[in-house]
């Protein structure tokens, strides 16, 4: 995986833009083994992983993938209510907004009533 994810960085433009953005964990081994990903919303496209979901993981995640420059010309960033996911898209997306996915806002709602 880590090969992978080099490869595909070395050849990626620093001078793309991503304008939506999402931040979100999978599991990989039964468990709490989680890898993050940083994914661009508007082609699907992985831009990068990390193994881990602690904060440690998400500045990994947010200073490998892209430059200050890209980070900054994000537009929207869509994460769960994690908080190592929040705290990343405050501190790295500052002209971001930022959203919560359908699935966990949903349960938030839900968890309301």
């Amino acid at each position: 995986m880590h090969r992978g994810v080099k490869i595909g960085l070395s050849r990626r433009s620093k001078d793309e833009r991503y304008y939506y953005l999402s931040i979100d964990e999978k599991a990989v081994h039964k468990g709490h083994d989680y890898i993050s990903i940083l994914s661009d919303e508007q082609s699907g496209t992985v831009l990068d992983v990390v193994e881990g979901r602690s904060d440690d993981s998400v500045d990994e995640l947010c200073q490998t993938a892209l430059t200050h420059d890209q980070r900054n010309a994000v537009l929207i960033v869509c994460t769960d209510m994690w908080q190592s996911y929040c705290k990343g898209v405050e501190t790295y997306f500052p002209n971001a907004l930022h959203c919560y996915d359908n699935f966990h806002s949903g349960l938030f709602e839900q968890g309301s009533r």
